[in-house]
């Protein structure tokens, strides 16, 4: 990401604070440009605000700016078996990419196209490690189905990212031939 402020010439200094919740803490400073601006990279490890303070000179007056970096939650996602039965079950797991996972977990809902829509069908919390896992057993499919499956991670209080989706996976069931 890179930001840019116009200020009052070269060498000029700007703080940079990260934002979490209500309290600021300095992340660095950066310094202008002969034309007065200024740039800033940051990573997008977590959603957060960023706060660009140029304390003024004397000749120009203070000047503040925030931006707000929003990062999406991340995790893997896997089903064993890929291909099975009616009556069979298929195992889901995955682990969180966006650590660290809250100490009650991560929330997670399994979702799974249902007339053309995503719809949560099962929901679990991840372990202290980030990992989940979830058991579906299939108990009315007829004929041969592919269904699309994914892992949606919605956002919470005190996980510091917005709701993110996993890529979604193809679980093909054959059932008895229905009429």
């Amino acid at each position: 990401m890179v930001v840019q402020r116009p200020g009052d010439g070269l060498g000029k200094p700007v703080a940079v604070d990260r934002q979490r919740a209500s309290r600021g803490q300095l992340v660095g400073v950066v310094t202008t440009e002969a034309d007065g601006g200024f740039s800033y990279k940051a990573l997008a490890d977590a959603s957060r605000t960023l706060r660009f303070v140029y304390s003024g000179s004397a000749v120009t007056l203070p000047a503040e700016t925030a931006v707000s970096i929003l990062t999406s939650a991340a995790s893997t996602i896997r089903a064993r078996p890929r291909q099975l039965r009616n009556g069979q079950s298929v195992h889901f797991s995955g682990k969180l990419r966006a650590l660290p996972a809250p100490p009650a977990g991560k929330l997670i809902e399994l979702q799974v196209v249902l007339s053309g829509r995503w719809q949560t069908f099962r929901t679990t919390r991840t372990q202290a490690n980030g990992s989940w896992a979830i058991r579906y057993a299939f108990r009315r499919t007829c004929g041969l189905l592919r269904y699309r499956f994914r892992a949606q991670l919605p956002a919470e209080a005190g996980y510091a990212f917005q709701t993110g989706v996993t890529k979604t996976l193809i679980v093909t069931v054959r059932g008895p031939r229905c009429r």
